[in-house]
């Protein structure tokens, strides 16, 4: 069956079995817009549905749960002083949370529609509410740029994630439960430690608000679709951004994988959904990378972005590298690989342009931790030491800054020469 929500609040929902779909029940209750549905199902031995629900956020301020075989309704779920943005069933389809505009989150029995917790401690309306898949917390996204994780069978708070600067919007456990990752209005996604809260990575990348994120089936990978238009393919273990998909004209508003992991889906605002293949294996993603975006030999850059230990070694620089300020002797030079430099306190992004100096177009970014390597240079410019780089998947090649007044924003990895000597 597919479900599909209306503007006039009601939901319809249809036999999607064959190749002519019929509508099955129109469900009426809600009073306004209906934000989201959620789907939660429980097969019996023989392998079909003994028991199918849906639950829906309106702005009303309800939710409500519907018996999706009967097509009729289960419990509304009243209590919220705002519009409700979003309902999920817990795994196991014993308990439904709800997250609205009030501020707060709350957790219900599925079974009677008892209310159970009322989350109270964001100071901004709650975006998005999801569970961990033990059954055993829920994650809060808000407005306020913060996310909570609750004790969803006590209704108290475990830890907040502070680290963006704008609001959240998304949020998801990894299958394994080890990690929550976090999507914001400040173009950025971050992976924390699911057990402390500890800020793992940020992903830096997109030019523009992150709408959906998602992680793979194995949680080695995360997906991130933005109001850049792009979707961007993440390793989760080191951050490094894989593959950006490009094809929408406009703003991508969510994602979702194929159970297989074979294939993703997103929807734009250009009025398309576009389904886009991916991988499973390393073998894969190679062949897939070649055929999608590179069809040649893969550059040493790209071979680390794909974690092959296939890179060549930097040779030595021969004459010693010549610098471009006395306060700032370079340490890059035509051959080396580098990379942005990066710490607890600074994670800062890198531009690179299309000539070397800030009056050229910005034609992408290096992130902290991500490698380059360095075709020419330096070129000195507005008090900066300018190298040629290639880096990331499509051996995208601009111009980036070493550094100003003392500061490197890159460094060599595999370089020899020693700046101070």
């Amino acid at each position: 069956m597919i479900a599909a929500t209306n503007a006039d609040g009601t939901v319809q929902i249809w036999n999607a079995s064959d190749n002519n779909p019929t509508l099955l029940y129109t469900l009426t209750g809600h009073t306004k817009k209906i934000n989201n549905l959620t789907w939660w199902g429980e097969k019996s031995s023989s392998y079909e549905y003994e028991r199918q629900e849906i639950v829906t956020a309106s702005d009303d301020g309800t939710a409500k749960i519907w018996d999706a075989n009967k097509g009729t309704l289960l419990f509304t779920l009243t209590g919220h002083k705002g519009i409700v943005n979003y309902a999920a069933f817990s795994p196991d389809g014993k308990r439904v949370a709800t997250a609205s505009a009030d501020n707060t989150s709350k957790i219900w029995d599925a079974t009677n529609g008892d209310l159970l917790w009322t989350l109270s401690g964001h100071k901004a309306s709650i975006i998005r509410v999801v569970w961990k898949g033990d059954n055993t917390q829920v994650a809060t996204a808000s407005a306020d740029n913060t996310v909570k994780v609750w004790d969803a069978y006590t209704g108290k708070e475990v830890f907040t994630l502070i680290g963006h600067i704008r609001q959240v919007s998304r949020v998801a456990w990894s299958p394994d439960g080890r990690y929550i990752a976090t999507g914001s209005a400040d173009a950025t996604a971050k992976i924390w430690d699911a057990t402390d809260g500890t800020l793992e990575r940020t992903l830096f990348g997109h030019e523009a608000e992150v709408n959906g994120l998602e992680w793979s089936p194995g949680g080695s990978r995360l997906i991130t679709v933005s109001s850049d238009g792009t979707a961007k393919i993440w390793y989760t273990e080191s951050g490094g951004e894989l593959l950006t998909f490009s094809g929408h004209n406009g703003i991508i508003y969510s994602l979702k994988w194929s159970p297989d992991g074979n294939y993703f889906a997103t929807a734009g605002g250009d009025n398309t959904a576009r389904i886009w293949q991916i991988w499973r294996n390393a073998q894969a993603l190679i062949t897939f990378a070649r055929k999608c975006c590179v069809p040649r030999t893969l550059t040493d850059e790209e071979n680390i972005q794909f974690g092959l230990p296939t890179a060549t070694p930097a040779p030595s620089p021969t004459p010693a590298p010549a610098s471009c300020t006395s306060d700032l002797p370079s340490r890059l030079y035509p051959g080396a690989r580098g990379r942005v430099t990066s710490s607890d306190s600074d994670t800062t992004t890198v531009s690179v342009r299309r000539g070397p100096a800030t009056t050229y177009e910005r034609i992408g970014r290096v992130s902290p931790g991500q490698t380059f390597q360095v075709v020419s240079g330096p070129t000195c410019s507005e008090g900066m030491a300018w190298f040629e780089v290639l880096y990331g998947i499509s051996a995208v090649r601009g111009w980036l800054a070493e550094g100003q007044a003392g500061i490197y924003f890159v460094e060599p990895i595999y370089a020899t020469y020693d700046a101070g000597s």
